[in-house]
C-alpha cells in the first residue's frame, strides 16, 4: 500500500508540474527567478529570437543593423510629405524636412493615434515595419496576468496589420515587470509568429534584471537620454561620455549583454535653462566648490566657473530655479542660426567634456541669458560609432518636422548604418 501510495503521489506530481508548465502566465510573481520553467523556456527561445529579428533585416541592408524611429505625429501630411526623398544634391535648401523612409527600418508609435491605420500603410508602402508602443502608465495599469490586456493589444496588432509591440519601461521599477515581460512575449509570439518584440529601459537601468528581460525579447531599446543628476548648473541632456561608458562597463561587461541585442536610444530635443546673473557674475568661492562634486558626475560646461562674465559666450550657466523647459528643434535651429529678432546669440558651442553642443542667447529686453543644451548630428554620431551595437532609435524623427532640408539630412546622416561597426571600440576618440 505504501509503494502505491508513493506511486500515487509522484504521478500527482508530475500532473501539476505539466499544468504549471502549460500555464506559466499564472506563475506567482515572488517565484519567477526560481521557476526552472521560466528559465528553460528562455533558454530555448533565444534561437527563435535572432531568427526574429534576422527577419526585420532589410536585404539591401549589408551593415546589418536596425534604425527605429519613435513617432508621436497624429499629421499625415508628415509621413505623406515629398518634399525630401532622401539624399539628393538638388534638393530645394528652403524646404521643409520629414520623415526619410529609406534611413530608417521600424516605425514606433503610439497606439491611440487617430489616424494609425493610415500611417501604418504609408510605413508599409516605404518598406518600413511598425511596432506599437506601450507606454510605462499603460504597464504599470496592467494586471499581474494581463491575459485580457494582453489579447486587446495583439488584436489592435493583427487589426491593423502592424508588425510589432514595444513595452516602455521607466524608473521606479515596476514590481511585476518580469512576468508581464515574459507573459507579453510568449502571447505575441505564440499568435503572430512574424511579430517582434522590444522591451525599452533606461541607460541607468536601475533594479531591472536586464539579464533575463533579455533573454525574452527580440532587443533591448536602451533609452539613453534625460540623463542629467540634480545640479545648480546647466548640463547636458545626453552626456556623450557617459553614455558610451554606461553601455559598455554596465551593459556588455557587467551584465554580458549581447551588443546584438541593444539598440541605443538617443534624442533629437534639448532643454533650455535661465542663467542666473547674480552667481554668474560674482566671484563665489564657496559655491564653486560645493558644485565640483556635481560637475565630476555630470560634465558640465567649464569646470562651473561662477567667475565667467555674463555674456552670450559663457559655458557655465548657473541655473535659476525652476527655469528648465524642453525645447524642440524648431526653436533650437531659429537660435542656432539667428533668426528672427529681439536676441543676441552665441550660434552652437562645443562642450568637450560631454561632447554635446549648446547655444546662449540673450534677450534684448532685460538682458537675460538663456542656456540651450541638446544633441545635434555630432554628438549623435560620437555616442553611436564603433560601438558594435544592432542599432540605433531616435526619441523622436517627428520632432525635427519643418525644420529645413539640410538640417534634416545632417541628422539622419549621422544614423547612418555603416557607422556602428562589428564591435565596441574603448579607445574610440573623436573631437
Amino acid at each position: 500500500m505504501k509503494s502505491i501510495f508513493i506511486r500515487i503521489t509522484f504521478i500527482l506530481y508530475i500532473c501539476l508540474f505539466y499544468f504549471m508548465k502549460v500555464k506559466g502566465s499564472n506563475i506567482d510573481t515572488t517565484d519567477i527567478n526560481k521557476s526552472n520553467v521560466i528559465i528553460n523556456e528562455y533558454n530555448n527561445n533565444n534561437n527563435n529570437i535572432n531568427n526574429n529579428v534576422n527577419r526585420l533585416i532589410k536585404k539591401n541592408n549589408k551593415n546589418k543593423k536596425l534604425i527605429i524611429g519613435y513617432s508621436l505625429s497624429d499629421d499625415l501630411n508628415y509621413y505623406n510629405n515629398s518634399n525630401y526623398n532622401g539624399f539628393n544634391n538638388n534638393l530645394d535648401k528652403d524646404k521643409t524636412g520629414t520623415i526619410i523612409w529609406n534611413s530608417i527600418d521600424i516605425l514606433l508609435v503610439p497606439r491611440d493615434l487617430k489616424n494609425l491605420k493610415e500611417i501604418i500603410k504609408i510605413a508599409h508602402s516605404n518598406q518600413v515595419l511598425v511596432s506599437l508602443m506601450v507606454s510605462h502608465n499603460e504597464i504599470q495599469g496592467l494586471n499581474v496576468f494581463m491575459e485580457t490586456s494582453i489579447d486587446v493589444i495583439i488584436n489592435q496588432v493583427k487589426e491593423l496589420e502592424a508588425d510589432g509591440v514595444s513595452l516602455y519601461f521607466k524608473i521606479p521599477v515596476d514590481v511585476n515587470y518580469k512576468l508581464k515581460v515574459y507573459n507579453f512575449n510568449q502571447a505575441i509570439k505564440r499568435t503572430i509568429k512574424s511579430s517582434h518584440f522590444s522591451v525599452s529601459l533606461p541607460l541607468k537601468f536601475g533594479n531591472y534584471d536586464v539579464q533575463t528581460i533579455s533573454k525574452n525579447c527580440d532587443f533591448i531599446i536602451v533609452n539613453a537620454y534625460d540623463l542629467e543628476s540634480p545640479s545648480d548648473f546647466a548640463s547636458p541632456n545626453s552626456n556623450g561620455i557617459l553614455v558610451r561608458n554606461n553601455i559598455y562597463k554596465n551593459w556588455i561587461i557587467q551584465k554580458s549583454i549581447d551588443p546584438n541585442k541593444l539598440i541605443l536610444s538617443l534624442p533629437w530635443y534639448g532643454y533650455q535653462f535661465k542663467c542666473n546673473k547674480i552667481n554668474n557674475s560674482n566671484n563665489n568661492n564657496n559655491n564653486n566648490n560645493n558644485n565640483n562634486n556635481n560637475n565630476n558626475n555630470n560634465n558640465n560646461n567649464n569646470n562651473n566657473n561662477n567667475n565667467e562674465p555674463y555674456n552670450i559666450f559663457l559655458s557655465s550657466c548657473k541655473i535659476d530655479i525652476n527655469s528648465k523647459t524642453k525645447v524642440y528643434y524648431n526653436d533650437i535651429i531659429k537660435y542656432k542660426n539667428g533668426f528672427g529678432s529681439g536676441y543676441k546669440t552665441s550660434m552652437e558651442l562645443w562642450n568637450i567634456n560631454s561632447r554635446t553642443p549648446f547655444i546662449n542667447y540673450q534677450s534684448d529686453q532685460n538682458g537675460d541669458i538663456y542656456q540651450i543644451q541638446y544633441d545635434n548630428a555630432k554628438s549623435t554620431l560620437y555616442k553611436l560609432a564603433e560601438t558594435g551595437l544592432l542599432g540605433c532609435a531616435i526619441w523622436r524623427i517627428d520632432s525635427v518636422y519643418g525644420i529645413p532640408n539640410v538640417e534634416v539630412r545632417n541628422l539622419y546622416n549621422s544614423i547612418d548604418r555603416s557607422l556602428f561597426g562589428n564591435t565596441f571600440n574603448q579607445d574610440y576618440i573623436s573631437f
